[in-house]
This record gives C-alpha cells, structure tokens and sequence, in this order.
C-alpha cells in the first residue's frame, strides 16, 4: 500500500522552477533521489525538495512536472503548496518574458492583493 499522492502540472522551465522554490524556502536536492511515504514505499524522484517541515518529490516529463508527495506526512498542504508553487513560477516567468522580450520596459510596482492576486505594473522606458 502506497501513501503518495501524484498531482502532474504544465511547468516546463526547470530554472523557473528552481528559483519559484528557493523563493518559497525549499531546498532542492537535484539527480537520482527517493521519497518515502508513511508506510516506508519509496519513490524515485529527480529533484527531492525539502523545507518547510515537508519532503516533496518532482518528476520531469516534457512540458509538466509530476509532483508526488505524502501529504498527510508533510507540514504543508497539497493546495497550499501547489497554488504557491503556480504562483511564483508565473510571476517568474511574466518577469522573465519581460526582461527577454520587452526590452523597453520594466517592472515598476509589484503588488499583492489579500485575495492572492498578484499585480505587476510595467512602465515603458523611452530611448
């Protein structure tokens, strides 16, 4: 019997990725790794993250990630950590577009709402 449960994402950019968890506080331990569960199943992971009282696993597969995890084991729940991890990859990822694509503007106010809404004020910047 198998406490892990596998919730599969469309996150495709491992570098984003990384620094999204970095900046939630996790330690990602990269290469061949395992995950145990409850009931001492262990799993094969590529990046094992830790922090935060909690020991999730990623896997990679083209354009999703598999994120497995004994939750019930962990600190942080599932949503919670799944609706951060979104987060921070997509606000990673407006900037990181930005700063390739746009290259006549720049972020100038960055806000967050009580709801979880997240505001990114560009300003265009003339020559």
């Amino acid at each position: 019997m198998s406490h892990f449960t596998r919730v599969v994402v469309k996150l495709k950019e491992k570098e984003v990725i990384k620094e999204a968890l970095k900046e939630l506080g996790y330690e990602i331990k990269e290469g061949n790794q395992e995950i145990i569960d409850y009931y001492k199943t262990k799993k094969k992971v590529e990046w094992l993250i830790v922090g935060n009282g909690s020991k999730i696993g990623i896997n990679f597969s083209g354009e999703e990630i598999e994120v497995i995890a004994d939750w019930w084991g962990n600190k942080v729940k599932e949503d919670e950590f799944m609706n951060s991890l979104k987060q921070k990859y997509s606000i990673r990822q407006v900037k990181k577009t930005v700063d390739e694509k746009m290259h006549n503007y720049r972020p100038i106010l960055e806000s967050s709402g009580d709801n979880g809404e997240y505001r990114i004020v560009l300003k265009q910047i003339r020559d």
